[in-house]
Parts: C-alpha cells; sequence; structure tokens
C-alpha cells in the first residue's frame, strides 16, 4: 500500500513539473519566437569556457527556479563576482567566483590532475572536521563521503577509457557509474549551466563530472542551461529575429558562433558563407 501511495504521489508531482514545463514554454514562445528557451535542451560546449561558479545556486538562490525547467532572470547575479575560496557554496546572496576558488573543485583537481590521495586533499580534510554536511546527501558523514569519492574515480576511469556520453547513452548502461534516478528526461542529469549577460558560461550542477571532464582536457561536452540572463536572452532574440547581419548590433554580432547562439543563427548565416 504504501509503495502505491508514493507511485501516485510521483506521478502527480511529475505530472504538476511538466504541466509548469509547458506553460512556461508557451509563454517563452509568445514573447522570444524561435529564440524561446526550451527545457532539457542540450548545448555542445567546451569544458574549458566553464570557468566560474555561482553560489549558492540559482535554484536555491531564486524560490521558482527548478532544476527541472529552465528560467530567463534579470538581476546582477552574474556580476556580484567575489574572489574568494568557497566550501559549502553557501551565500544570503548569488555570487560568482573562479571554480579555481572553490575548495571542492579544487581538491578534485588536486587528486586527478596531481596525484593527491582524497585523503589529503582540502575537501575530505575539511568536510571530515565537520562530521560531514547535513545539507548535502553525498556527503552527510565521513563514510558517505568515500563512497562518494570512490564513485567518482571509477567515474573517471570510466570517461578515460570510454570517453564521455550523454546520459541518454548511459541510462541502460550497466557499466557506467553513478547510478542516477528513472527520471523521465535523462537529460535532467546533464551538467547544468547558467549564462550571463555577456554569454559566459556559469557552472551550476554536475560537479563531479565537470571535474572529471576538466582533469581529463575532453573537448565537448553536452550541457543544458538553466537560467539565462534577460539581456543574453535579448541578444539571442536579435539573432533569431534578424533578417541579414546588417540588422544586428556589433554585440550579436560577437557572438554568432556562442554556442548558445549557434543553433538560432537564421539561414542567411549560412548562405553567406
Amino acid at each position: 500500500m504504501r509503495f502505491v501511495r508514493f507511485r501516485t504521489r510521483r506521478r502527480t508531482r511529475l505530472a504538476s513539473r511538466a504541466a509548469e514545463r509547458a506553460l512556461r514554454t508557451l509563454f517563452y514562445r509568445f514573447r522570444y519566437g524561435d529564440a524561446a528557451p526550451r527545457a532539457f535542451e542540450l548545448l555542445t560546449v567546451d569544458p574549458d569556457r566553464i570557468q566560474h561558479v555561482v553560489y549558492p545556486s540559482l535554484h536555491y538562490f531564486f524560490d521558482h527556479v527548478h532544476l527541472w525547467n529552465t528560467y530567463v532572470e534579470g538581476g546582477d547575479w552574474d556580476r556580484r563576482y567575489r574572489d574568494e575560496v568557497v566550501f559549502t557554496r553557501n551565500a544570503e546572496n548569488a555570487s560568482v567566483t573562479e571554480l579555481t576558488n572553490w575548495i571542492f573543485y579544487r581538491s578534485m583537481l588536486d587528486h586527478f590532475a596531481d596525484g593527491v590521495p582524497w585523503t589529503d586533499t582540502d575537501w575530505y580534510r575539511r568536510v571530515a572536521s565537520e562530521g560531514g554536511l547535513d545539507h548535502q546527501v553525498d556527503y552527510g558523514d565521513v563514510e558517505r563521503m568515500e563512497e562518494r569519492l570512490a564513485e567518482t574515480d571509477e567515474l573517471y576511469e570510466f570517461v578515460e577509457a570510454d570517453g564521455y556520453k550523454r546520459q541518454a547513452t548511459l541510462r541502460d548502461d550497466d557499466a557506467a557509474p553513478f547510478e542516477t534516478t528513472r527520471a523521465p528526461d535523462p537529460e535532467y542529469h546533464e551538467i547544468v549551466v547558467n549564462v550571463g549577460r555577456d554569454g559566459e558560461l556559469i557552472f551550476e550542477e554536475g560537479r563531479h563530472r565537470l571535474a572529471v571532464v576538466k582533469a581529463l582536457d575532453v573537448e565537448c561536452i553536452p550541457v543544458r542551461v538553466l537560467v539565462r540572463h534577460e539581456r543574453w536572452q535579448e541578444l539571442r532574440h536579435e539573432v533569431a529575429t534578424a533578417t541579414d547581419p546588417s540588422d544586428l548590433s556589433e554585440r550579436a554580432r560577437a557572438h554568432l558562433d556562442h554556442p548558445d547562439v549557434r543553433p538560432i543563427v537564421p539561414d542567411w548565416a549560412s548562405r553567406r558563407q
């Protein structure tokens, strides 16, 4: 009986999310036309383009933002830069810092690039000294942390041997590390980024995978966008509605090769090549 109630609640929750996604998609389609953001649409990007992390994550900072959708938001969340060391990504106001300032990411690179044992990394020592992190399931205690880090080693070896694969491909691969929940859309589990007003890709979710692909110098990966800054979305709309390159502002022309713009560039771009 409990299982039936759980399944019913899960179906209701998924249906509610799907309805909200559909409504937001319709709204964006009406407002932005061919440049409308779509949930779970994937971009192919060079991981080297992802150099910053926002803290807290925007799906915690904005009450209405959820990982199973995509959004356009204004504000200065992409401009509030802080050159400071970050441990848990907890903060009152959304701020941005370099990935190398994030103890988790830095410890991953120390381990994979320099061979530092997990137990000697700053991340391990900090989490262990606090007896685990209450707000992070993967690092709730030292035992769980060690399990997760062992899984990350497996992920590294898997990607090194077989290359980085999309979640849709991995879904039925029994050899794939990191067992994930059976979300209706496998793209839900891809690395998630946000896009700032000038097109900068800012990390949001999928930290273990991002660290691994950067350590292995993977050339390109699929990502999905959670939040686009409204000024960046206006640029996308400008490009998508242009009938000729001369219609574009200098700022828009400078971003025609951006991975979040290339898919919506009108046909005139190919005709001019």
